[in-house]
């Protein structure tokens, strides 16, 4: 809500201003009055927060009704409510999503990292906030498939596993794609593929929904844990990153308590 500025600091038009001043004196009443605005009010606005269409749930997803849902909405909409700011999201396959923000179309984007698609962001002056989501990439294998040379590899489809894709290039693994990271734990539980390369929280999750927490685990051998981070970014309101930001700080219990919820 905005605060009303005294009318000592700000006497009305009508009698402080000659008719010649009005103008000036008008100016002058607007900057005495967003003087007294919280920052927040000061950023009201609608933004356009482009998101991928992909299932990583429970880190985010599109449900049947074409919803943003998971994590990263219920993270998003909370600071939007903390910093009295309004989101759209909008939903794009992950190449597409990157050539609307790069062009303008969207005003944040989330997920994103500076180590991704440096080359189309060449020139840009893109703003990073602190990690929304801090995880660890894994490939996940059957027990008894423990410290085996990896042969095949199932990967969420849109994502690209940098890791092994001198490999695949190379015709010494084969590269099995799916829609969602509970189609591949079913894949790897029924042997079609040895291992799935996701995030570690991503697969617990699902296994533990599943009753099955230990049926796959990490194989450290294939891929060393690593802190990854999902931040949020934009090119053309840095506000809004340093917003974020301090969201992340002030609202700290509530962060963690959407982690635990979900899982992360």
């Amino acid at each position: 809500m905005v605060t009303s500025p005294s009318h000592n600091l700000i006497p009305p038009l009508t009698q402080a201003c000659a008719p010649k001043a009005r103008w000036r004196c008008v100016g002058l009443a607007c900057l005495a009055l967003a003087a007294f605005l919280p920052l927040s009010d000061v950023h009201a606005a609608d933004y356009v927060v482009g998101v991928q269409d992909l299932d990583y749930f429970p880190i985010y997803a599109t449900d049947a009704q074409g919803e943003y849902r998971g994590y990263g909405r219920e993270l998003l909409d909370l600071f939007a409510k903390r910093s009295g700011i309004q989101f759209t999201y909008k939903i794009r396959p992950v190449r597409r999503l990157l050539n609307d923000y790069v062009a303008g179309r969207v005003d944040l984007m989330f997920p994103d990292n500076p180590n991704w698609d440096k080359d189309k962001k060449a020139g840009l002056e893109v703003s990073y906030s602190a990690p929304a989501l801090i995880f660890q990439d894994a490939v996940m294998v059957r027990p008894d498939n423990l410290g085996q040379p990896l042969q095949s590899l199932g990967s969420v489809l849109g994502f690209t596993p940098w890791k092994f894709m001198a490999d695949v290039n190379a015709g010494k693994l084969r590269l099995h794609e799916a829609p969602s990271p509970l189609n591949l734990i079913k894949m790897a539980l029924a042997g079609r593929v040895q291992g799935v390369n996701m995030a570690r929280q991503v697969a617990e999750y699902h296994l533990n929904a599943m009753d099955q927490p230990d049926a796959l685990v990490p194989d450290l051998s294939l891929l060393p844990s690593k802190d990854s981070q999902y931040l949020l970014s934009s090119i053309r309101h840095p506000e809004v990153i340093r917003l974020f930001d301090q969201f992340l700080q002030t609202d700290k219990a509530a962060v963690l308590a959407l982690k635990r919820k979900y899982g992360l």
